[in-house]
């Protein structure tokens, strides 16, 4: 299972269980792929804003894919692939520091990047 199909399987567990998978040895498929999830939050004047981050990591060399769920209060905003290619690991790096440095702050997370 790979690039947007994993990610439909990750979301399926948060939905299932209620909460984030960690990361995953995605236990039934390929060893050599990774999830990880990130969760931030920030409050602002319209209200508590949510960054859900959902990315497979391809450790075969092949594509990555990043998903990023944006919300406000229960409301989506924007939910979309925010990177898919080589070089997720570092995509993820940055986007870290651009997301901290506007405000956010990292609520859980699935292994370090």
């Amino acid at each position: 299972m790979h690039g947007a199909d994993g990610i439909a399987r990750a979301i399926a567990l948060e939905r299932e269980s209620g909460i984030l998978p960690e990361a995953s040895d995605c236990r039934g498929c390929d060893y050599q792929a990774m999830y990880r999830t990130k969760v931030y939050r920030r409050t602002a004047t319209g209200g508590t804003e949510t960054l859900k981050i959902v990315a497979y990591i391809d450790r075969t060399g092949g594509d990555d894919e990043i998903r990023v769920i944006h919300t406000v209060e229960s409301d989506v905003v924007d939910d979309g692939i925010g990177f898919h290619g080589r070089g997720g690991e570092q995509w993820l790096r940055d986007r870290h520091a651009g997301w901290t440095a506007d405000g956010f702050e990292l609520l859980s997370s699935g292994p370090d990047y």
